[in-house]
């Protein structure tokens, strides 16, 4: 049975209020050159094509996100910034099948978004301590796993510190402490709390641009900023 990937891509014009998506794609072959761009050719998306200032993709590597730059290299829209989620921050050029490994030097101008904080006050030791243990570089979620540990783990205590009768007591006790909107976790990314949705106060996107130079001369992901939506 032949390979069905479903490709979803869109193609952004900024004018001069907003952003604008002049063309939305999805793919159902093997490869995107033999369906959105190859209507380039026909002349009915070209003027779109050209005058898009950035392409989005809205998937993870094994659907395609290094698959579709290849394509859009080859259809002449390579020097155009090309957009995805964590999805394709999947390791440097010398991690197998990741995204920068299969893009190569077609990634240059790639940027990729963490849903998490990127910067933080001891990140330096944090990532020193983490090659120190583990032998490999820390990955961009690897502090907000850690301070996902802490919260468990503070939870945990602060049930323990009620004296449940069993252990279907502690259940319900680590439940009703990590689901308290009143606690305030003291994490390595900074103070965290929990509204009664369960949604962190922590509402910190992180952006990722393309190092050519990084993982020795394979590419790698490079943090360049972070937007604080709470200060929104």
């Amino acid at each position: 049975m032949a390979e069905r990937v479903i490709h979803f891509f869109v193609l952004i014009k900024r004018d001069e209020k907003h952003s604008k998506s002049l063309l939305f794609g999805f793919g159902y072959r093997n490869s995107l050159c033999e369906t959105i761009f190859e209507q380039r050719a026909v002349g009915k998306l070209c003027d779109c094509v050209v005058v898009s200032e950035s392409i989005y993709f809205g998937g993870v590597t094994a659907t395609g996100g290094a698959r579709i730059l290849l394509a859009a290299q080859q259809a002449g829209l390579g020097d155009i910034p090309y957009v995805g989620p964590d999805g394709i921050n999947d390791g440097s050029g010398e991690t197998k099948d990741s995204f920068l490994n299969l893009a190569a030097d077609a990634a240059k101008n790639s940027y990729s978004t963490l849903a998490g904080i990127g910067d933080f006050p001891g990140k330096a030791q944090f990532d020193l301590d983490y090659k120190t243990e583990y032998g490999i570089d820390a990955t961009g979620y690897a502090g907000t796993g850690y301070a996902c540990a802490q919260v468990v783990i503070d939870a945990i205590n602060r049930a323990g510190q009620t004296s449940p009768a069993d252990m279907t007591a502690m259940r319900e006790a680590v439940r009703k402490a990590g689901t308290d909107t009143a606690a305030k976790y003291t994490t390595i990314v900074g103070d965290i709390t929990f509204n009664a949705d369960g949604d962190t106060s922590q509402k910190i996107v992180s952006i990722y641009s393309v190092d050519p130079a990084g993982a020795n001369g394979k590419g790698d992901w490079k943090f360049e900023t972070q937007v604080d939506y709470a200060k929104k």
